[in-house]
């Protein structure tokens, strides 16, 4: 029983011990090292081996290097959208044929599903959109 108090009395300290000195967060440090130009995803693994490099030389450690990769990630997702959308994006232009959402002629009230109908883009739309702000 008197070893088992005592073991007690010991954890008891060390807890409280781990408790009143906390290890303190370190500071964050501005850190300067050689790295490429980034213009597109073919500059990202020239990127990414300097960094490794800096870490390799000292020049930084590697929680610091975690960081910059990560900023270079998020980088790399905003060219990546970036262009995604270019492509996505559709930009008609007049005589170009589309398909449009319509319902059968004269059974508007009736039919529960639309159908879909082809047709000929007639107007400039950017034309009609940069003429009629309603918000400016």
């Amino acid at each position: 029983m008197n070893e088992d108090a005592e073991q007690m009395r010991r954890d008891w300290a060390a807890e409280k011990a781990a408790t009143l000195h906390p290890r303190p967060a370190p500071i964050p440090r501005c850190i300067s090292f050689a790295l490429p130009k980034i213009e597109g995803a073919d500059d990202m693994p020239a990127a990414i081996a300097a960094i490794l490099q800096a870490v390799t030389n000292s020049e930084i450690v590697p929680s610091e290097a975690q960081s910059v990769v990560a900023i270079i990630e998020a980088h790399r997702k905003a060219l990546e959208t970036e262009e995604l959308l270019k492509r996505w994006i559709w930009k008609p232009s007049i005589g170009m044929d589309c398909f449009v959402v319509g319902y059968p002629l004269g059974l508007t009230g009736r039919v529960a599903t639309p159908i879909w109908k082809k047709a000929s883009i007639a107007l400039n739309l950017n034309w009609i959109m940069t003429s009629f702000r309603c918000c400016s």
